[in-house]
Parts: structure tokens; sequence; C-alpha cells
């Protein structure tokens, strides 16, 4: 009788404040070929092309949630970033279409030995619960600041406002299976090869 082989395809997640390089790992990632499910861009996807989502997101924040078929995110930042139960409410929106929308992604994808999710928001979204394992990319908060700043062109106490609203790195490396120290001491891609040797130790690779 044949023996089956076949290794199940290894969901794992990354995640990180503003300014991290999480992004930038997932670039890198993605030019060594593998797959990496991007939440933000997914959801802005969905929010725009989804009936259902359409009409719950106008139910919360009015018709000026869209402009013509396309989401007002600056409408929709300028209101979620000033009141927390608004935030709460567009959280219970997406985060459970995006794990919805997650999982269909998972199983288009199940040949592959191993991918990868970017998202901000990995545990408060509980996307970490379909991940075998997660990693935590960190950074100095001022070298996050600067990095966020000049990519964004936003000010620096914006950008201090919503890093602190975001959950406290402490919390998450504790969470994480793994933390990636991005400070600029180490190129990217000396990250990325030390994100993917930690995973090959785990035998996830």
């Amino acid at each position: 009788m044949a023996v089956n082989t076949r290794r199940y395809m290894q969901l794992i997640g990354i995640t990180g404040g503003i300014g991290s390089g999480k992004s930038t790992i997932c670039a890198q990632l993605r030019k060594m070929g593998y797959e990496v499910y991007d939440t933000d861009a997914e959801a802005r996807r969905i929010m725009n092309t989804s009936p259902e989502i359409r009409s719950q997101m106008v139910a919360v924040f009015g018709e000026e949630a869209y402009v013509g078929d396309v989401l007002n995110r600056s409408y929709i930042a300028q209101i979620v970033f000033s009141d927390v139960s608004m935030l709460n409410r567009l959280n219970e929106i997406t985060h459970p279409t995006v794990k919805a929308d997650l999982k269909l992604w998972m199983s288009a994808h199940a040949e592959q030995v191993l991918c990868f999710v970017e998202s901000a928001l990995l545990y408060e979204s509980e996307l970490d619960s379909l991940c075998a394992r997660t990693v935590f990319i960190s950074a100095p908060v001022q070298i996050r600041v600067e990095r966020a700043m000049m990519r964004d062109g936003v000010a620096e106490e914006k950008i201090r406002s919503r890093i602190s609203r975001q959950m406290q790195d402490d919390v998450a490396s504790r969470k994480s299976d793994y933390v990636l120290n991005n400070d600029g001491s180490e190129s990217i891609e000396a990250l990325t090869n030390r994100l993917l040797s930690f995973l090959h130790q785990q035998a996830v690779l």
C-alpha cells in the first residue's frame, strides 16, 4: 500500500505595529515565491465589492461611507480614530468577513507547503487561530514613527496616536511564537532568511 506523505499547508501569521516593517518583509517573501494574504488589501476589496458588507457599512456610517462604488476610507478613518465604539463596530463587520475570506484563500492554496498572512490585527481579529505559527515584527517606537511619517506624510502626533491604539509590543511579543527585531541593523533579506530558518527548525518548512 502506498503511504500518503503529503503535507498540509502551514499558514504563518505576520504581525506588527505601524512602521514595524511587516509589509516590507512580506514583500520579500513574495519575491522569494511565497503566497501572502494581505488582510488590509483584501478587506478593501471585499468592502468595495460585497453588497452585503456595503449595506452593513452604510447602516453604521451613513451614505457617506462610499463615494460611488469605492469605500470612503478617509471619512471612515476620521470617525473610527476619534471614537472607539465606532472602531469596534467597524471591526465587528470586517473581522469575521476577512477571516471567512482567508479560509477560502487557504483552501485555494492547499497544495502549497507554506503560506503567510499579513495582519496588523492578527490577534484582535482571531486570525491567529488559523496559523501554525505567529511572528511579531518589532522595532523601536521612534524608528516606527519616522518610517510611518516618511511613508504616509502624516504628522508625528497622529502616528503616535495610532500606535497608542494598537496592541502593545510586549503583549504581542508574548503572544507570538517568534519575534524579529527590524531596527535597521539587518537587511530585510537577512531578517527574512532568519524567519525562514526559524520555521525550518520548527519543522514547518
